[in-house]
């Protein structure tokens, strides 16, 4: 199991930066990454990007057992439930 970590800031006027690290049962980080967006966005939707860039690597690494955290608490919980009826959540 791989858990990956997402974080996003916003920064009025200049845009957002998102990351994620990734690590494994043994909390050594497998990787990282960052990247900043020159469009202004909530918090709330910086952390959903951030969510997603940290998805779209665990793909793009061929990590097949993936645990997303976030310390964004309400995304955490329109993911537990099923906020997003796109996506599918679970074990």
């Amino acid at each position: 199991m791989v858990k990956f970590n997402s974080d996003a800031t916003v920064k009025e006027g200049i845009g957002v930066g998102l990351a994620f690290v990734a690590r494994n049962d043994t909390s050594e980080v497998l990787a990282t990454s960052l990247r900043r967006m020159r469009k202004l966005l909530s918090l709330e939707e910086a952390n959903i990007e951030a969510a997603s860039f940290a998805t779209s690597r665990s793909g793009e690494l061929a990590f097949s057992q993936v645990m997303l955290e976030s310390a964004y608490l309400a995304l955490i919980n329109q993911l537990n439930n099923n906020f997003f009826p796109m996506l599918r959540v679970g074990n």
